[in-house]
């Protein structure tokens, strides 16, 4: 209600709103202004309400017996009072913290991007916060986000294509919260992950199909499960057709620490650096099996900067099926991948486990993997070879 500042000592000048001019001010209770002063606390709502703080602690954390007219007495106090609860209070009341950590390698990458989205959405349906880490293939990054999330009392963690290799952080993990790995297999987690062989074996045989025989496979953290399966469907496929692997045709893009083509820029798309490398070799391939699209890209941007084109002069293949891949020129051929499948799994799993009901990996367990089906997706940028 708005009222004139001359008629009561309740009112305050909020000179915000263009409609509160003219000496119109907005109305606060007096409970209100008593609360800018100072923090409402438990201890102010059992005062209130003329109930015990211990009432009132089990009627907030939802721990044990509260009467009806008890209950009924707290929320009159907690409207009156406008109490908010303290998260952090609230969690060592009720032992749960209602907070899950997501720690992603790189958050630029679409499919990666969508992944934490779709993850995030789902954990908000079961009124959870998240936390989030870009870990930038970091260990040490990986390591003070794990310390982090101990600190806040956190009851689980995805670890979406991360790849822990310290057992100490492992340990620290698997003794203090509730884990779902996704897009990496990781030692005595439950993992979610696509069937990356077959769909990689599929995706070769195609290019092996329409005449391709000089084949190269670009990727990166070439010590990942996920990208070693890839690299080994395409091996696989081009074994059985009885054709030479050139090992300078597989190439790994090098993170801190790992193998491969050197970083010369963090930033730099690790596809477009393969790919301007395979593009100077002597012999170049005719075919680019992508590890995922963005790699994929990055490739386009490589040959179209040498002058070539992308279905004409070279094939292109890529794994994720992001957004933009039927946008690109043109279309890109691509694994589809359903990041919302994989999303909701992993959030039904860890919710299991944080509940109690899931115990499929005690301490000397290897974790169970789950294997989500792809589909082959043709477009416009895979063409027979003129070989």
């Amino acid at each position: 209600m708005l009222k004139n500042a001359m008629n009561s000592n309740k009112y305050v000048n909020v000179n915000v709103d263009p409609r509160l001019r003219n000496g119109m001010y907005v109305e606060i209770s007096e409970e209100a202004l008593m609360n800018e002063k100072k923090r409402v606390t438990i201890k102010d709502v059992a005062k209130f309400s003329g109930l015990s703080i211990g009432t009132v602690s089990r009627y907030i954390g939802n721990s044990g017996y509260v009467s009806k007219e008890s209950q009924e007495k707290i929320a009159r106090a907690i409207k009156k009072l406008h109490f908010v609860p303290n998260a952090a209070a609230r969690s060592l009341i009720n032992q749960k913290s209602k907070i899950v950590g997501i720690a992603v390698p790189e958050i630029n990458n679409p499919f990666l991007a969508d992944l934490v989205v779709r993850v995030e959405a789902c954990l908000s349906k079961q009124n959870y916060s998240v936390m989030l880490c870009n870990t930038g293939y970091n260990s040490k990054k990986v390591a003070a986000f794990i310390d982090d999330l101990v600190m806040r009392n956190a009851e689980g963690i995805v670890l979406a294509a991360t790849d822990i290799v310290d057992a100490k952080v492992l340990g620290q993990i698997k003794r203090l919260m509730s884990v779902v790995s996704v897009g990496q297999k990781v030692l005595n987690f439950d993992s979610i992950n696509f069937d990356d062989f077959k769909a990689a074996y599929d995706i070769t045989k195609h290019l092996i199909e329409k005449g391709h025989r000089k084949i190269s496979c670009i990727c990166f953290n070439v010590n990942a499960s996920q990208t070693v399966e890839r690299m080994e469907g395409v091996r696989a496929a081009m074994r059985d057709a009885d054709l030479s692997i050139r090992e300078e045709y597989m190439l790994g893009y090098a993170y801190p620490g790992r193998g491969g083509v050197p970083q010369s820029d963090s930033r730099e798309n690790g596809g477009y650096v393969c790919a301007k490398k395979l593009l100077e070799l002597p012999h170049p391939p005719t075919a680019i099996v992508a590890v995922n699209d963005f790699y994929a890209v990055g490739a386009y941007e490589a040959i179209y900067e040498k002058g070539l084109k992308v279905g004409k002069d070279i094939s292109v293949t890529g794994f994720d099926d992001i957004n933009i891949a039927k946008f690109m020129t043109p279309a890109l051929t691509t694994v589809h991948c359903d990041a919302r499948i994989m999303a909701e799994l992993a959030v039904s799993l860890l919710m299991q486990k944080v509940s109690g009901e899931n115990t499929s990996t005690p301490a000397n367990s290897k974790g169970k993997a789950y294997v989500l089906p792809t589909e082959f997706i043709i477009r416009g940028s895979v063409k027979p070879s003129k070989q």
